[in-house]
């Protein structure tokens, strides 16, 4: 779902929500608007506000059937089923049909001819209108239809369809653009997916899911499908793009530290393994001393470093390591 646009409600913003729903619950100054997708038997559309959906029409009057049924977004068409005519036109298929004339004893049924003010009239053609109905010395008059209308039959129509507009807001494109004898035909937009298809041609769409980074995209959206997600499982990771999460990098394999352990988002971050200092520096304080220690000794059972006459020799080890002589008493 996605907003559009804003309106005020009781000081609130609103949102304007887009073809197939319907607003549930305005928003307050704390919570969001609620929306929902229009119930059976109702549709909407155009992007709204509205409460209610509109309610979809029926085909149920005499001689009428159903060409496109309703859905949640957009109206259901109607047309007239054999042995009818069209007679009242709506902006796409016919809101009233009645009986085509049965021909008396006698007579015969001339071919795309419709019935007015009691007179047998010739159709005018597909991609044509009727200018002026026949009367009694006059033939139809038709003309072509013009702008973004059609007819895609022979008719009696005073007016031509309006040509669908593919409206990209929806996530429609134009596949086949309007003719005088055929209506547009839209598809869906790179990125969506249709949701109301009907007659190798799309009414609305929706953009397909972006998957989240710690997920993997398990199944690709398509024209007629919306992406699939899935979570990455442990020690491994994805940036929301990969159709697969990739193990972490094992930095101990490779000779490596690792300096910042990997999620579901990230990989393991790795560097060079440091010298251990602090080890060398307590070898070294230790090592030092014992060795000085044995010099010094060394040195004095060999007279290298002689006491004073009468006196004790104790050896007392400084920083410097010093030999003293302590007198005895």
């Amino acid at each position: 779902m996605y907003i559009s646009t804003h309106v005020h409600v009781d000081n609130s913003l609103l949102g304007v929500f887009p073809t197939g729903e319907r607003v549930a619950k305005n928003c307050t100054d704390t919570t969001s608007t609620l929306c929902e997708t229009c119930p059976e038997s109702t549709y909407m559309d155009h992007p709204n506000e509205l409460n209610e959906c509109k309610r979809c029409q029926k085909c149920e009057e005499e001689g009428m059937i159903t060409k496109l049924r309703c859905s949640p977004t957009s109206n259901s068409v109607c047309e007239c089923g054999e042995g009818f005519f069209c007679s009242v036109p709506a902006a796409r298929g016919c809101s009233k049909c009645l009986n085509h004339t049965v021909c008396s004893e006698g007579q015969f049924t001339k071919q795309n001819e419709y019935l007015v003010n009691g007179e047998c009239c010739p159709m005018c053609p597909a991609g044509s209108r009727v200018l002026r109905h026949c009367t009694e010395f006059s033939s139809t008059s038709c003309i072509p239809c013009v702008g973004p209308t059609y007819t895609d039959q022979p008719n009696g129509l005073l007016t031509c369809f309006q040509c669908k507009v593919c409206d990209p807001g929806l996530g429609l494109r134009t596949l086949h653009d309007c003719t005088s004898q055929k209506d547009t035909v839209c598809w869906v937009l790179s990125g969506y997916y249709c949701i109301d298809q009907a007659d190798e041609r799309c009414r609305a769409a929706r953009p397909h899911t972006v998957c989240t980074p710690g997920q993997r995209v398990k199944q690709p959206g398509s024209d007629y499908t919306d992406t699939e997600c899935e979570d990455c499982p442990q020690n491994s990771y994805s940036d929301g793009l990969f159709t697969s999460c990739k193990p972490h990098t094992d930095c101990e394999a490779m000779g490596l530290q690792e300096i910042k352990p990997g999620t579901s988002e990230s990989d393991v971050e790795c560097d060079k393994k440091s010298t251990p200092v602090v080890p060398i520096v307590t070898a070294l304080a230790i090592v030092i001393p014992i060795t000085s220690i044995g010099v010094v000794i060394f040195l004095v059972l060999k007279k290298k470093i002689p006491c004073l006459k009468g006196e004790s020799c104790i050896i007392h080890f400084s920083l410097q390591f010093a030999v003293l002589c302590k007198v005895l008493r």
